[in-house]
């Protein structure tokens, strides 16, 4: 079975309507699925919000279904101009730029001491079709230049809320994670076409995520 955390129902929709033989479930007070999706038994399930939700979605998860692996997929923002809007991205690796023990500790913003560093490795040798990135996750929106530097200095290239957090959950629980960014907006490139970007990436997810889900498959990556 693969366990599925999205965190809005705009971003799961597309994908969601496609899983055959669905009954809703609630887990940890977050609605979802239960069903088979491009040949794969799933449960998914739309945490909310936020690094609290998805942790708590995720773990929930794999103490109830224990996953194979988890699958993350949403939308995402980009800092710089190696990435374009409507770009797909798989993560290689993510982290917390909001965990900063620094004044205390002489260790880096990031750091987190019950894992020895900073960043939390995502499975993406083998998804080849999609552009590969780092990405920094944070409880906040922020156009703060100090936090975009941040992220840069991180080697991070997108930014959400919510992958950070399912990174160190499957982590600690030895749960490979695969997580797959759909870019929605660029850092100094306001546009007004914010939510037609949204609705043109979400609409694009379902082959996206079939062609990464059957590759895992098929190359029986996870058993």
């Amino acid at each position: 079975m693969v366990g599925i955390v999205v965190a809005m129902e705009k971003e799961s929709k597309f994908v969601f309507d496609n899983i055959i033989n669905r009954k809703p479930i609630t887990i940890c007070g977050k609605e979802g699925y239960t069903g088979t999706l491009f040949g794969e038994d799933v449960v998914a399930v739309i945490s909310g919000i936020g690094k609290v939700n998805a942790g708590m979605a995720t773990q929930c998860l794999i103490d109830k279904f224990n996953p194979k692996y988890i699958l993350n997929f949403g939308t995402a923002g980009g800092i710089d101009n190696s990435i374009k809007v409507a770009d797909f991205m798989i993560i290689e690796k993510c982290c917390q730029f909001d965990f900063d023990l620094s004044s205390i500790d002489p260790v880096p913003v990031g750091y987190l001491q019950d894992y020895n560093g900073i960043y939390f490795n995502a499975h993406a040798k083998d998804i080849n079709f999609l552009k590969k990135c780092n990405l920094a996750t944070a409880d906040r929106f922020s156009f703060d230049p100090k936090d975009i530097d941040l992220i840069k200095k991180l080697g991070c290239s997108l930014r959400d809320m919510e992958g950070g957090a399912i990174g160190e959950v499957c982590t600690a629980n030895k749960v490979p994670f695969v997580m797959i960014k759909g870019v929605t907006d660029i850092y100094g490139n306001p546009s007004n076409e914010f939510y037609e970007n949204l609705m043109y990436v979400c609409g694009h997810f379902p082959a996206i995520i079939e062609r990464v889900m059957n590759t895992l498959t098929i190359r029986k990556v996870f058993k």
